[in-house]
């Protein structure tokens, strides 16, 4: 199984930028916000139950980010656009 780590976007959040991101349209799909995340790492291949042991004991306090940047990358036959962040000490953290 294809796994990643990430971090879901608050609901609030999501519909601010729902607001200024593209509609889709032709050569363009838009993805449901609810599937809008903040990857921490992409694991790729896993074993599932072995990366949620591995997670159970992880907590950490709220903290907050703002957005910095955006762009696109191609993967496979679609584009991908994301949204950067400013640097954040807590999310280093987290993701480390």
């Amino acid at each position: 199984m294809r796994l990643f780590v990430a971090i879901e976007i608050p609901e609030t959040v999501r519909a601010e930028i729902q607001a200024v991101a593209p509609q889709p349209g032709p050569g363009l799909r838009v993805v449901k916000s609810e599937q809008w995340h903040l990857t921490l790492h992409f694991l790729g291949e896993a074993d599932l139950d072995a990366v949620i042991a591995a997670l159970a004991g992880l907590s950490f306090e709220p903290f907050e980010l703002r957005l910095a940047g955006a762009g696109q990358f191609r993967a496979r036959d679609e584009s991908v656009l994301w949204l950067g962040f400013e640097h954040s000490r807590e999310l280093i953290e987290l993701h480390s």
